[in-house]
């Protein structure tokens, strides 16, 4: 039997989940997330029409839902699109789905990307639809860079970063139609949006890698 006097997680729905699970366990569980620098550069000159997703293309990202949520607001916002980068098998259904929606101009799969800071820097928003996460650092990644997110209300990691209407919002897993209606509401009121922004950045301070750290040596040491 291997004794353990500690174990760490990344969020607290994951803690609290652990502790509901095994009742009377007799380690220590501490929950420290990941660390990420903020970034954003209030200065940058955002696309307002822009939104963005960095994201495995995968059936448990259920990005068909991201392409579903931009037919939803086409028709009102025509002008509005996304970029999704990333690879992976579900391209082929997704570049069906776009054109069999007709959206061949406004939602693009762009493939690939490094630079992860430069896309979120630019972009207005961006959407996260996934079935599940352990943690998603594309979340913790978009706010440090002032890019508020829409994501799915999901286990784990999305209610542990998100303050809804705050520095983005969450919707119930699955629903498009309260995405769709989100997403207007914030098009239609640009105020609401830049200052989500400047609050995403302002967010992601707590995940300071020095933050992180001290985190991690009270575990350590006490």
């Amino acid at each position: 039997k291997v004794k353990v006097d500690r174990c760490v997680v990344l969020t607290s729905q994951q803690q609290q989940d652990i502790q509901k699970r095994f009742v009377g366990m007799e380690y220590d569980l501490a929950c420290i997330p990941h660390a990420q620098e903020a970034s954003g550069d209030r200065a940058i000159k955002r696309d307002k029409d822009l939104l963005v997703a960095l994201v495995r293309l995968s059936p448990e990202k259920r990005i068909e839902d991201m392409v579903r949520i931009m037919k939803g607001i086409h028709h009102d916002y025509p002008s509005k699109r996304l970029e999704i980068y990333g690879e992976g098998k579900e391209r082929e259904s997704l570049e069906a789905l776009i054109r069999d929606l007709g959206l061949e101009k406004v939602v693009f799969l762009k493939g690939y990307a490094e630079d992860v800071g430069e896309i979120f820097s630019r972009a207005a928003l961006s959407l996260l639809t996934s079935k599940f996460e352990a943690f998603s650092l594309s979340v913790l990644e978009s706010l440090a860079h002032g890019c508020p997110v829409l994501a799915y209300d999901i286990k784990y990691g999305p209610a542990s970063m998100i303050q809804n209407a705050e520095n983005g919002r969450l919707v119930a897993a699955g629903n498009i139609e309260a995405a769709v209606q989100v997403l207007s509401s914030l098009f239609a009121a640009q105020d609401k949006l830049e200052k989500a922004s400047v609050n995403a950045y302002l967010s992601a301070q707590r995940f300071n890698p020095k933050e992180v750290a001290r985190a991690w040596s009270r575990v350590l040491f006490g």
